[in-house]
């Protein structure tokens, strides 16, 4: 019977035919992907940078933006995905609302990502005059990262639809 393989790995055994194994560098890391799959911005024109292999920070970091500016019970198959900060984001933007956002933000994201480890959330308003906008500013680990990298991911939520 004939070899399923090409003529130079014919005869090797499984371990032979591999490839050496990755080092460790901190930047091979960065570039692994498949390890959680899933949507990720930006999505690109074809259809292999849309439904391609992304970068799981990435994918990671755009869960995060999903459950802070989904309202709960807007998505039909399942009303627990999302958090209540959208929904503060009408509030008058004292201290106190900021720093419940800050705190339910945390909250969420620990309760509805488990890949993830909250290290720091930031709360910026924009004093451009309008305060249009709410910034929250997600610092994380993704769990099992060998190096303890944190990202930062910044969400921007609007106060007013035009």
């Amino acid at each position: 019977m004939a070899s399923p393989f090409p003529p130079e790995l014919s005869g090797k055994t499984r371990d032979e035919r591999l490839p050496p194994p990755r080092n460790r560098d901190p930047r091979a890391f960065q570039k692994q992907v498949g390890r959680y799959t899933g949507a990720a911005f930006p999505f690109g024109t074809t259809p292999q940078t849309v439904f391609g292999p992304k970068d799981d920070t990435l994918i990671v970091a755009t869960s995060i933006v999903n459950i802070l500016s989904t309202p709960f019970e807007s998505v039909p198959y399942d009303p627990s995905i999302g958090s209540q900060v959208p929904y503060l984001l009408f509030e008058v933007l004292d201290e106190i609302t900021v720093m419940t956002i800050r705190q339910i933000a945390g909250q969420e994201i620990t309760a509805q990502e488990p890949r993830v480890v909250v290290v720091s959330i930031d709360t910026d308003v924009p004093s451009d005059g309008d305060e249009l906008s709410v910034i929250i500013s997600v610092g994380f680990q993704i769990v099992g990262d060998p190096f303890g990298r944190t990202f930062n991911v910044p969400v921007d939520l609007p106060r007013l639809v035009a």
